[in-house]
């Protein structure tokens, strides 16, 4: 397991995230083959690589790089938060997960868990390509109006806060669809797959909200898409060069934020593939 952080290295940090009024992610490596590294390196407004998100698949400095998606424990993974470029190991927050015996579609996984400052924090929920996508319901065709996507960071202290991409911030996902809708019956469904194959959906939006939905400080959290062959390519549906920007988002929320993108990455290296 990692080491306690030096307290030096949890002030840098800190510096680094109250000056920033954005926070870039940028994806530097991704699993590839027998790999299981997933790599940001995150810009605090011009100041590049300020600090970097490290994803492995275990804790266990002998499987370190190595492929375990496909191995019990399922969904393991074990990502920190390193000053600069993480080369030198000033580490200042573990995020991880312990995995599973036994594998299923529906879920059943140990939360995220992380420690800031002696305050146990869990990560629950996730972002996604489609955040805004699934259907409420009420309308086959309208996905503005679909379930909010989530993803939360609740503190043993009482405090939470959450990535909530809500309909009112993500309404052009309804002209899309209907885009979609209008291909489908004169291409026998083919339009739609064209279009996603060539066409990124819009980009998504999260309002950073506190433990009563509230927007908190302004802050905005921007996913980047990209087309589905990219996606699949490139990006492995990584947010890379997504953004957010803080406003007046208090200090703890900020490092909050960064604990669920850890999260999120974690969970994607984590997923069982055929690799």
């Amino acid at each position: 397991m990692a080491a306690e952080p030096k307290p030096e290295d949890l002030r840098e940090y800190d510096a680094v995230l109250t000056a920033a009024s954005r926070l870039t992610f940028r994806l530097k490596t991704i699993y590839s083959g027998k790999l299981a590294v997933s790599t940001f390196h995150v810009d605090a407004d011009t100041n590049k690589d300020a600090f970097s998100i490290l994803v492995n698949h275990s804790p266990d400095p002998a499987k370190r790089g190595k492929n375990l998606a496909n191995e019990s424990p399922w969904g393991e993974f074990y990502a920190v938060v390193a000053l600069g470029d993480g080369s030198d190991g000033r580490i200042v927050q573990t995020i991880t997960r312990a995995g599973t015996v036994e594998y299923t579609l529906s879920g059943g996984r140990p939360e995220i868990q992380s420690m800031d400052r002696g305050d146990a924090c869990t990560v629950t929920g996730s972002l996604g390509f489609s955040a805004v996508a699934m259907n409420n319901g009420s309308d086959p065709l309208c996905k503005c109006q679909a379930n909010e996507k989530v993803i939360k960071v609740e503190r043993a202290s009482g405090t939470s806060v959450r990535l909530a991409a809500t309909p009112e911030r993500n309404k052009a996902m309804c002209w899309r669809w209907w885009c979609e809708a209008c291909c489908v019956l004169p291409t026998f469904c083919s339009g739609p797959v064209c279009i996603n194959c060539c066409c990124s959906i819009p980009n998504l939006h999260y309002e950073l909200q506190d433990s009563s939905n509230t927007h908190l400080g302004g802050a905005l959290y921007t996913q980047r898409t990209y087309t589905f062959c990219y996606e699949c390519l490139c990006t492995n549906a990584m947010p890379h060069g997504s953004y957010i920007d803080l406003g007046t988002a208090p200090l703890e929320a900020r490092r909050d934020v960064v604990a669920m993108i850890a999260g999120q990455t974690g969970m994607i290296s984590s997923a069982p593939s055929s690799a």
